[in-house]
């Protein structure tokens, strides 16, 4: 089965591979950490940004964004436009990781796992889509209340499915990777 990075030389991209991620992984973290302080503190979406990509419905989406004050709002906002950045760059290091656990499988003979892997880093790209759907979708959402319109269906629902989507892709990839470090660790 081919997989997403079939094209890169394998010796010697690993390592520069691996630097830039973890470079990207920690600027990317730094400034919607700060942001998200505030979206942690108020009292109605009790997870900040995870309770609004979950609400699914026009009356909590509704509800979440009403309690939020119009720093917070922005600050939401800013999140949503940087996270398509970190997409990018989650994107590349999860589907690598997925490769590398083939990988690790395929050294092993487990074949099963091996299929499993680098099926899951194609759906590492999946994930990547369907972040950028959940994103448009919370940014329709802000921009219709902040246009003084009203919140309509479908797009906290459309959020709350792609974010759905989103998590179960990027679990199955980091559950296979942990799977693939102990078996890497284990022989």
């Amino acid at each position: 089965m081919n997989h997403p990075f079939e094209w890169l030389p394998w010796s010697g991209s690993r390592w520069l591979f691996f630097a830039l991620s973890i470079t990207a992984a920690i600027v990317f973290a730094v400034y919607p950490g700060r942001l998200g302080k505030r979206l942690s503190k108020t009292p109605n979406p009790p997870r900040g940004m995870i309770s609004f990509q979950f609400a699914g419905t026009v009356e909590r989406a509704t509800r979440i964004v009403a309690s939020w004050t119009p720093a917070v709002r922005q600050d939401a906002l800013r999140i949503l436009l940087w996270d398509y950045g970190f997409i990018f760059f989650y994107v590349l290091n999860m589907t690598y990781l997925c490769v590398l656990a083939g990988h690790t499988f395929h050294a092993r003979h487990w074949t099963m796992w091996q299929t499993a892997a680098l099926g899951l880093a194609w759906g590492q790209l999946a994930a990547g889509f369907f972040d950028c759907v959940e994103n448009g979708c919370l940014l329709q959402i802000l921009a219709r209340l902040d246009s003084g319109g009203a919140i309509s269906q479908p797009w906290p629902l459309v959020a709350a499915i792609a974010a759905g989507l989103k998590f179960f892709f990027l679990g199955c990839g980091l559950l296979c990777t942990l799977v693939a470090i102990v078996a890497y660790f284990r022989n």
